[in-house]
C-alpha cells in the first residue's frame, strides 16, 4: 500500500514543471489527484519529465487516479471553485500542493516595470494566499486536519542576482507558510513549504541550455549540479504523509546545498 493511499490531493501548476512531477509522485503513492492549471494540462515539449503527454494521462498510464481542472490562482473565486470541484469529485481534500508560480525575466530593479512586480506577486504570493485560504476553509469544514505544501524557491531564502521581484514573492510564501501554520496547528492543519533549486523544466529550458548560466548555477551549488526534477518527489510525499505528522511551519530546501553557504 502506498503512503498516501485513500488520500485526496490537489496540485496547482500541474501542467508542467515541478507541479507535474509532484502530482505524478503523489499519485504513485496512492493519492487521488486533482491536477490544476491555468491552461490545459498538455505539457510543454521542453519538459524533461515525460514530454509530450498530458499530466492526467501520464498519471493514469502509470496506474494512478487523476482528473484535471482549470484555475487561475490569482482569482479567489476560481480557487474556491477548484477546491469545490475537488470535493465534489473525490469527496474530500487531504493534501494541497500550492505550486503554481511565475517568473518574468532577469532584470536589475532600475530596469523593471510595474507589471514585473504586479504579475509576479499576484501569481506567486497572492496565488498561495488564495489557495491557503480556500484549502484551510475546507479542512475546517471536514474537521480532520490536512497538509498544505507551498512551493517557494531557493530565491525565497537567499538573494539571486537580477531577480528582486521573484525573490520577494518567494520569500512571501515562506512567511505565509509560517503564519498559517501557526494559526491552525491546533486544528491539525499542517502547513510547510519546499524551496527547490534550479531544475530542468519548461520554465528553465533556455537557462539550462545557456552554457554560461547553467555552469554558473552549478558552480554556486555545493553538489555541483542542477536538481533532477524527480528529486522533489520524496520531500513532497514526506510532507504530505503522516510521516511528517509533527512537522509544521518549516521550509525544506531541496537545493544541493545552495542555501547553506
Amino acid at each position: 500500500m502506498g503512503r498516501l493511499e485513500g488520500k485526496v490531493a490537489l496540485v496547482t501548476g500541474a501542467r508542467s514543471g515541478l507541479g507535474r512531477v509532484i502530482a505524478a509522485g503523489l499519485a504513485a503513492e496512492g493519492a487521488k489527484v486533482v491536477a490544476a492549471g491555468r491552461r490545459d494540462l498538455s505539457p510543454k515539449e521542453t519538459e524533461s519529465y515525460h514530454p509530450g503527454i498530458g499530466t492526467v494521462e501520464l498519471i493514469t498510464q502509470q496506474g494512478g487516479t487523476a482528473v484535471g481542472t482549470l484555475c487561475d490562482v490569482r482569482n479567489a473565486d476560481e480557487v474556491e471553485a477548484m477546491v469545490r470541484f475537488t470535493v465534489e469529485t473525490y469527496g474530500r481534500l487531504d493534501i494541497a500542493v500550492n505550486n503554481a508560480g511565475a517568473f518574468t525575466s532577469l532584470k536589475r530593479i532600475d530596469e523593471m516595470e510595474e507589471n514585473d512586480w504586479d504579475f509576479t506577486m499576484n501569481v506567486n504570493a497572492r496565488g498561495v494566499f488564495n489557495c491557503c485560504q480556500a484549502e484551510v476553509r475546507q479542512f475546517l469544514k471536514q474537521k480532520s486536519g490536512g497538509s498544505i505544501i507551498n512551493v517557494s524557491s531557493v530565491g525565497g531564502l537567499v538573494a539571486l542576482p537580477l531577480e528582486t521581484v521573484y525573490c520577494a514573492s518567494k520569500a512571501a510564501i515562506v512567511n505565509i507558510t509560517r503564519s498559517v501554520a501557526l494559526d491552525y496547528a491546533r486544528e491539525g492543519i499542517r502547513v510547510n513549504a519546499l524551496a527547490p533549486n534550479f531544475a530542468l523544466t519548461g520554465l528553465t529550458y533556455n537557462s539550462y541550455h545557456n552554457e554560461e548560466r547553467r555552469k554558473k548555477i552549478e558552480d554556486l551549488t555545493p553538489m555541483g549540479r542542477w536538481m533532477d526534477v524527480e528529486e522533489i518527489i520524496g520531500p513532497a510525499v514526506f510532507l504530505a504523509s503522516d510521516e511528517s505528522s509533527y512537522i509544521t511551519g518549516i521550509t525544506i530546501p531541496v537545493d544541493g546545498g545552495y542555501t547553506i553557504k
